[in-house]
């Protein structure tokens, strides 16, 4: 059963769409995701690092205030243009289009990140240099499922502001070294404190729900040894999807 975020998804299903209403057809696929080439040297100019645990120069702070660290291990798969995020369909569509694209090309291996869900952004973190190759604000990122039969694969849908009025939207999709629903749940929880964050009353309630690690941060795994045997390896793995 995959985990969705009840506020984000209408309680009733939609129903199926065509494929072509969800993604255009011919909608080009992105197999790599990493910073410009300007901004990767900035960055390294700088010094500017970002670890694992979300603490770097310039977001300190942010990540000080955020209480949800979580790091989880995935693998980029691709990601296009999307037509719609009223549906967590546009997602499976991505999945299968992503899927079926790198099979036709022989595209099998890709590069490992560090996903880090925070209750501010989720971020996608080189395990070597500790850059951060992309992040997602997590109010933008409107849709989230794991795969139905396939439970490493992740998917995300990000809606972001080009101009008043005109949005881009984006699917995102993952293959993860753990059950791609412990990351929904995560993601879930991110958007669950950013709502909570409203209301003082409502934010202590959902803080004396969960166990809290000894920096006050909310705790979602019992067993962080399959993420933790992962973080020194040379960032290259054999894809399962």
């Amino acid at each position: 059963m995959e985990i969705l975020n009840d506020r984000m998804v209408p309680k009733e299903s939609a129903p199926i769409q065509d494929s072509a209403e969800l993604i255009a057809p011919g909608t080009p696929i992105q197999f790599d995701i990493m910073l410009p080439a300007m901004e990767f040297l900035d960055q390294n100019r700088g010094g500017r690092r970002t670890n694992p645990f979300g603490e770097s120069e310039d977001g300190q702070k942010e990540d000080e205030d955020s209480l949800l660290q979580q790091m989880f291990v995935v693998r980029f798969l691709g990601s296009m243009a999307v037509k719609s995020d009223q549906t967590v369909e546009v997602i499976y569509e991505a999945m299968r289009q992503v899927l079926a694209a790198r099979a036709i090309h022989n595209i099998f291996r890709m590069t490992e990140s560090h996903f880090l869900v925070t209750s501010h952004d989720l971020k996608l973190i080189d395990p070597q240099t500790q850059v951060t190759r992309a992040s997602f604000e997590l109010v933008s990122v409107t849709q989230f499922a794991a795969h139905q039969d396939n439970k490493r694969l992740l998917g995300f849908v990000v809606c972001d502001a080009e101009s008043p009025g005109e949005h881009s939207k984006s699917a995102y999709v993952f293959e993860s070294n753990t059950e791609s629903e412990k990351i929904c749940y995560a993601i879930s929880l991110g958007k669950e404190i950013i709502e909570a964050r409203k209301d003082p009353e409502a934010l202590a309630q959902l803080l004396s729900s969960m166990p809290l690690t000894n920096d006050g941060k909310f705790m979602l795994l019992n067993d962080q040894s399959e993420e933790d045997a992962t973080v020194h390896g040379d960032g290259q793995e054999e894809s399962e999807a």
